[in-house]
């Protein structure tokens, strides 16, 4: 086996960001373990869409993304990530909810981490709006766990649309979906607004004193890829996102859901170290870069410190006394406004036996200071 076959891969959005101090005041362990390993950049998404579709993990995972005018089928992804059976022959969409409020004469986006929705609400919402989709073709989705629902059809849609994680205070005019087939697509959204806008679940909110969840956003609106990618990686896959549970799994990973809205969720750091002895595990984290996107550089930097301590340090020693190795991954650095950039992204690869050594002043390496790969080069250094 090689070190691609038993070890913990640790895919983290949000490590770096516009204005950081350095790494190894961030995360002193991280800058020290680049130091004993190996390190540089990685080239893991097309250039023409944006890093929040998922592309970086599409391309880990060795799904093809398709061609550049149309939605990934995150959609699709993100459904069997959450336990459904999708058909890859219908067109299929994520189903969320937001908030769309008056600033002059724009209408802006509320993340749903601002609307503080409930996983009941989102339920009611969906079935409020079943009859009239179908009556569109659509067919709704609900799912026990998850503010994020589902959608499909039988139709064919060439469209393109925003992920709702990054239209925090954008302008809706400007993001509604677009390309050859968007007509339908606003229509649907338009249908959604009016029955929401009526539905006892807004009513109850605004006699609360909290905002409504007035708008229906869709995404990921593609069919099942037509040729796609299984059986790629053995092992164990712990993750907060559907459409990364949903790409392990196709790769023929087994997953455990983390907790969603979580910023740090509780990690099982000793199975987590006992699978990476045997085989392959992966963890992912996106707590740092949802607090990126909503401007929260303090929690964010102060959430760095507490994933140094409890994971990077402490999972570092399991591992060494395990003598597995460690590989983490984090895509482009982001933009001031907490956004990915079309910058490549930044991997290190650690013995066990380095993890537990002291950085010296001859250490002269830093995190993302190296090669710039493709995963297949970085693939092939794992064997």
């Amino acid at each position: 086996m090689g070190v691609g076959d038993m070890a913990l891969h640790l895919l983290l959005e949000g490590l770096m960001a516009e204005g950081d101090p350095a790494m190894e005041e961030v995360c002193p362990t991280v800058d020290r373990l680049a130091a004993h390993g190996d390190t540089g950049r990685l080239f893991l998404c097309q250039g023409e869409r944006l890093p929040e579709e998922g592309g970086c993990w599409f391309t880990y995972f060795g799904q093809q993304q398709g061609v550049r005018e149309a939605d990934l089928p995150t959609g699709f992804f993100a459904a069997l990530g959450a336990g459904l059976a999708p058909d890859p022959q219908q067109t299929w969409a994520m189903l969320s909810f937001t908030n769309l409020y008056r600033k002059q004469d724009k209408l802006l986006f509320l993340s749903p981490l601002r609307t503080g929705q409930s996983v009941e609400e989102c339920q009611a919402l969906a079935d409020g709006l079943a009859e009239e989709f179908a009556a569109e073709g659509w067919q709704v989705i609900t799912h026990p766990h998850s503010t994020t629902l589902f959608c499909h059809s039988s139709q064919r849609f060439n469209v393109r649309t925003t992920p709702l994680a990054i239209l925090e205070g954008e302008d809706s005019f400007i993001h509604l979906p677009t390309g050859e087939d968007y007509r339908p697509i606003h229509q649907l959204l338009t249908i959604g607004q009016l029955l929401m806008a009526r539905h006892p679940v807004n009513t109850t909110r605004k006699l609360a004193g909290r905002l409504p969840l007035n708008t229906p956003w869709l995404q990921g609106i593609a069919p099942g890829p037509a040729m796609m990618v299984t059986g790629k990686k053995q092992g164990v896959c712990w993750c907060q996102d559907l459409l990364v549970a949903g790409l392990a799994k196709a790769a023929g990973m087994r997953v455990n859901l983390l907790p969603e809205g979580e910023a740090l969720p509780a990690l099982p750091l000793d199975e987590i170290a006992d699978q990476a002895a045997h085989g392959l595990a992966v963890v992912h984290l996106q707590g740092p870069a949802v607090l990126a996107r909503h401007q929260m550089t303090t929690e964010r930097l102060e959430l760095l410190a507490r994933m140094d301590q409890e994971i990077f340090s402490t999972l570092g020693q399991e591992l060494a006394t395990r003598q597995t190795s460690l590989t983490l991954i984090t895509p482009s650095p982001l933009t001031a406004k907490g956004l990915g950039s079309n910058a490549p992204a930044c991997w290190l690869t650690v013995e066990g036996k380095a993890m537990g050594k002291d950085r010296r002043f001859w250490n002269r390496r830093r995190f993302g200071e190296g090669e710039l790969l493709d995963m297949g080069a970085l693939t092939d250094r794992w064997q």
